[in-house]
Formats: structure tokens, C-alpha cells, sequence
């Protein structure tokens, strides 16, 4: 569900109606950058300057399930160069898991640092009030307990929670707001603010549709609609010629995930029942699908379906790879580490401000013994299997 766009003006915070942008101070915007393009570049230059902008960054696969078009080191790299003051890690959990997870994981690490005091994030909306009534009803026990029921049923998330709330609620338009993907993510975010000291608010989007692969006519094209066109000459407008000649260097090989895949579920036929995302009926249709398939990209058609949409379905198959446990969520909110990724050297003293174990050098992942830190170590070494651009250092890049 994710490209977010972000800008601090909006004159509605949750509980803060008063607040004013300029008093905020540590602004936190959570992204995947993937890539890098105007849209972002646009919210970033809106930022008071002696605003510090700190990024919390989904690292080498998204949560839509893809492998990123550049490694977390480079696209943080680029997201320092180009105004951000500090990125750090989303945990790969978070990444791989439902929106509420990611959510969860974003705002847990984001917490750590005592600094940051408001969370802003793009929506197709705009309208922060909406999307708070919206958070509070997700609350709601009578609705919690429909939604579970329609989700046993088998219908996909973004459909159940939509007739869920619609049941419950006389709000217009529902269906249209939960139809769209950065609404339901930023209503986690709200979700996932309460009990910390972070005020989201949010501001609508601009440029095409989240899921179009058309370029848009402005400037201002989604990622995936970029990432569609690569190679299209007319792409330039969209994002930075240093973003674009980065990631037109990298080559992917997505198949290498769907052999790693064969060998383990059909030759080896280890169990995955364990595994998070995996529902009934998937373990079976995923092994069904490997002895049907010749690639990556036709498993994933293979073992789509109404009930599974393609996001769920491919970060599934990342969860298998890792080895990914569904009761790993239990420990969202005891984690106790942050990934700093990237950071602008004038900007150092942020980092006296995380209340944490600071990583920023592979040996400083001894200093916990959180499972995440491990998971995270792994998906640098799938990333490495499958893209040419390899981490190779596990080291904070410092900007000048």
C-alpha cells in the first residue's frame, strides 16, 4: 500500500487542533522511496528548514512484496541528498506483514526517538478528521468482531474492513476512502500513534493513482507507474537524473527468489504452516503453483485469487524465504533497536535523541538480542542473491 507523500501543513492534528507546523521541530514521514521522485521531492521541499525531516524507510523489499529497485543504503542515500535529515530501517517484519503491522513497526521505531513529534503522512483524502473517525471505528468491538468474521469468509482485507465499518457507521462514502491504499495505511498510522507521543496528520496526495502503471501528464507520476516505464526517454521529468541512472545500472533477478522457492517447498517440502501470512488453503496452493510454474512472475498469477490479493501473495513468499514466524508479532512492541541508515553529518546530534540501541555498523546488532535484528541481517543476504546492487558494507552513510 505504499508510496506516501508527505507534507507537514495541515491545520487538523488528532487531540491538537491548536497546533501550529512552525513550532514542529522533528517530523517523521514513513516511505519506501522506490523510488525516489518528484511527488517525494515536492513534500520534502515544503518543510520549514529548521525543520528536521526524519525518514523511517522500509529497507531492501516493500510492502507490497517487491524487491527494491535500489538497496536501503542507496535510497536512503539519495533521500539525505535530496533533503531528508536522518533514515532509519523500518524492521523487515514490519515490511513483510498487513498494514497494521508495518504500521506497528514504523511508529515503534519512530517512538525510540524522543525528537519526533509528528508523523506526516499523504492520502488520498487529505482530511485527517475523516480518517480519525475512521481509526476510532476500527476500534470498535462490534466491528472488529464483523471484520474478523468476513475475513475467516475469505474476503481480502481492504473489501472486509470497508463492510465492516460500513455496518457499523453512517459515515459517507466509505467504500470509496477504503478503497484506496494510502487511506487505509494512514489510518493505521493513526491507529498505531495512540499511547505515544506522535500527532499524524496528513495531507492529500498529488499526481496519478497509487496503482496506475500510465505515466501521468504533470510531473508528478506514481512509483509505479515509473518503475513500469524505466526505459521509457520521457521519464526524466519524474525524478531526480541521479535516481534514474542509479537504478537503470541494477539488474534484478526475481527468479532466483521462485528456484529458492521450488527447492524448498517442493523438494524439500519443509513445513510453512508457521509461517506469517500463510492462511489456510495457501500452503497448499503456493506448492501447487511451484510444480506449475516456470518463473516468478507466473507463480504469482498461479497462485492468485480473489481472496489473495497480489501484495499478501508475494510477501508471503518473502516470509517463507526468511523464515518468518506469524507469532513474531508479539514482538512489535518490545523492539529496541534503530537502523540508521543515512544521516546528514550536520545533523548527528539526532542521534542522542534515540532512546535505543543505535545500529549503525553491522557489530552493533550485538548490542540486541531482539529476533527482528536477525531478520533484518537476513534480508540484506536475500537482497544481495537476487540485485546487482549488493550491500556490502553494513554501515551508517554519513552526508555531507
Amino acid at each position: 500500500y505504499i508510496i506516501h507523500y508527505i507534507i507537514i501543513f495541515s491545520k487538523h492534528f488528532r487531540d491538537k487542533n491548536k497546533n501550529n507546523c512552525s513550532n514542529m521541530k522533528n517530523v517523521a514521514i514513513i516511505a519506501e522511496y522506490n523510488p525516489l521522485h518528484n511527488g517525494h521531492l515536492y513534500h520534502l521541499s515544503k518543510i520549514n528548514n529548521d525543520t528536521n525531516t526524519i525518514i523511517a524507510l522500509s529497507g531492501n523489499f516493500t510492502e507490497r512484496g517487491d524487491i527494491a529497485v535500489q538497496n536501503k543504503y542507496t535510497r536512503a542515500k539519495f533521500a539525505v541528498e535530496h533533503g531528508a535529515s536522518m533514515v532509519v530501517e523500518i524492521p523487515t517484519f514490519g515490511v513483510l506483514s498487513c498494514a497494521e503491522h508495518y504500521a506497528k513497526c514504523a511508529i515503534k521505531t519512530l517512538s525510540l526517538i524522543s525528537s519526533v513529534d509528528t508523523i506526516s503522512f499523504g492520502s488520498e483524502t487529505g482530511n485527517i478528521e475523516t480518517l480519525n473517525k475512521i481509526a476510532d471505528l476500527e476500534e470498535n468491538n462490534d466491528v472488529t468482531s464483523y471484520l474478523n468474521t468476513l475475513l475467516k469468509d475469505g474476503m481480502c482485507y481492504p473489501k472486509a474492513i470497508s463492510k465492516a465499518i460500513t455496518q457499523f457507521s453512517n459515515l459517507d462514502n466509505i467504500d470509496e476512502i477504503l478503497s484506496m491504499p494510502n487511506n487505509i495505511l494512514g489510518i493505521e498510522y493513526i491507529r498505531a500513534c495512540k499511547n505515544t507521543n506522535i500527532t499524524p496528520t496528513t495531507i492529500a496526495r498529488i499526481g496519478n493513482n497509487y496503482n496506475d502503471n500510465t505515466l501521468s501528464s504533470s510531473e508528478y507520476s506514481s512509483a509505479s507507474s515509473i518503475r513500469a516505464n524505466l526505459y521509457n526517454k520521457d521519464i526524466e521529468k519524474y525524478l531526480p537524473i541521479d535516481v534514474l541512472n542509479s537504478i537503470r545500472d541494477i539488474e534484478i533477478n526475481k527468479d532466483i527468489l521462485f528456484y529458492n522457492l521450488y527447492q524448498k517447498l517442493v523438494l524439500s517440502n519443509d513445513d510453512i504452516s508457521n509461517i506469517n501470512n500463510i492462511a489456510e488453503g495457501l500452503d497448499n496452493r503456493i506448492r501447487e503453483a511451484l510444480v506449475n510454474s516456470n518463473s516468478y512472475d507466473t507463480l504469482i498469477q498461479n497462485i492468485k485469487t480473489k481472496r489473495y490479493t497480489l501484495s499478501r501473495i508475494k510477501r508471503t513468499l518473502l516470509d517463507i524465504l526468511l523464515d518468518i514466524k506469524r507469532e513474531m508479532s508479539q514482538y512489535i512492541d518490545s523492539i529496541d533497536y534503530v537502523t540508521i541508515l543515512a544521516i546528514r553529518r550536520e545533523k548527528l546530534n539526532l542521534l542522542k535523541d534515540i532512546n535505543a540501541n543505535i545500529v549503525t555498523k553491522y557489530n552493533d546488532y550485538n548490542k540486541t538480542s531482539h529476533p527482528f535484528s536477525k531478520l533484518d541481517i537476513c534480508a540484506n543476504k536475500l537482497y544481495n542473491l537476487v540485485s546487482s546492487d549488493k550491500i556490502t558494507s553494513h554501515k551508517m552513510l554519513i552526508i555531507d
